[in-house]
């Protein structure tokens, strides 16, 4: 029996079965994986590390600095840990994907994110339970073989759908 988070993926090999070495293909591809890949890790779906990822991948934002004392997480272990508790500290997840853009081997996505911090000071009855929101900038880099190498990006407070607004 197949897992059901794998079928996703089952189903992006399955595309990639019949497209050859077209390169229009491989960049459709590689957009598709990236954004499965960014849902997968900051929705709660650790999964997708190892099927989309390279054992070494490398994964950087300016915040991990704070965070971690450290700006990058390396390894598929890491990553996977780093999702784990991603998912514990943000609920109620929505990830919006504002564009994805492809150049051979290299996929950025602008998206925004929106959740609810699970761990929000429930005494401040204004702010308990409210989502928080920003948006970002990430570059994804994948071997030869489809797997992301690399993810590393900028976020800001809001995120750029907000920043856009008329409102």
């Amino acid at each position: 029996m197949i897992h059901k988070s794998l079928i996703p993926f089952l189903a992006l090999l399955a595309l990639c079965a019949g497209c050859g070495t077209d390169k229009n293909d491989r960049q459709e591809i590689n957009k598709k994986t990236a954004e499965m890949f960014f849902r997968g890790v900051y929705g709660g779906n650790s999964s997708v590390v190892s099927e989309l990822a390279a054992k070494d991948i490398t994964l950087s934002y300016p915040i991990f600095q704070t965070l971690f004392n450290s700006p990058v997480i390396i390894g598929q272990e890491a990553v996977t840990k780093f999702v784990e508790r991603f998912s514990t500290k943000w609920k109620d997840t929505e990830i919006t994907i504002e564009e994805t853009i492809s150049d051979r081997n290299t996929v950025v996505i602008v998206w925004s994110f929106r959740a609810r911090d699970a761990f929000a000071d429930t005494s401040n009855q204004a702010s308990a339970g409210q989502k928080k929101s920003w948006g970002g900038i990430s570059i994804f880099h994948f071997n030869e073989q489809g797997k992301i190498v690399s993810e590393f990006g900028e976020e800001s407070e809001p995120g750029p759908a907000a920043r856009l607004s008329t409102n």
